[in-house]
């Protein structure tokens, strides 16, 4: 409703119909009234989108961090894989080594025996 409707609404209601200084000054009261209802008005739709947009940011924040740990944990888990990696691959390494030096010293030590048929044949050890 307009403030002119407003103060003309007033005016007959009251009788001062035959008083345009009363009807204006209703008309100023109902103009600033419909101001003021338009200023908290538009004041509680920004804040209502100023809650609404923070919620939002607040979603994507924690969002944001739950995706950061999710990607802190699996670089964890990625470099617990690696250094297993590691330490498997060192493990066989370290196996084989030894393996081959107890290969290598049987061998030598076969080089080093005569057999004892090789013994009654004159043979020479091999190697």
């Amino acid at each position: 409703m307009s403030p002119e409707v407003i103060a003309e609404t007033a005016a007959v209601a009251y009788g001062w119909y035959d008083s345009p200084v009363l009807i204006a000054a209703i008309s100023a009261l109902a103009t600033s009234f419909t101001t003021c209802v338009t200023i908290i008005w538009q004041g509680r739709k920004i804040r209502h989108s100023t809650e609404v947009e923070g919620a939002k940011a607040q979603e994507i924040g924690v969002a944001a961090g739950v995706a950061a740990q999710h990607a802190a944990s699996d670089a964890a888990a990625a470099a617990q894989l690696g250094q297993s990696t590691h330490n498997l691959v060192n493990g066989h390494r370290e196996v084989m080594e030894r393996m081959i030096a107890e290969l290598r010293a049987e061998i030598a030590n076969l080089r080093g025996q005569e057999r004892p048929s090789n013994a009654v044949l004159g043979a020479k050890p091999i190697g």
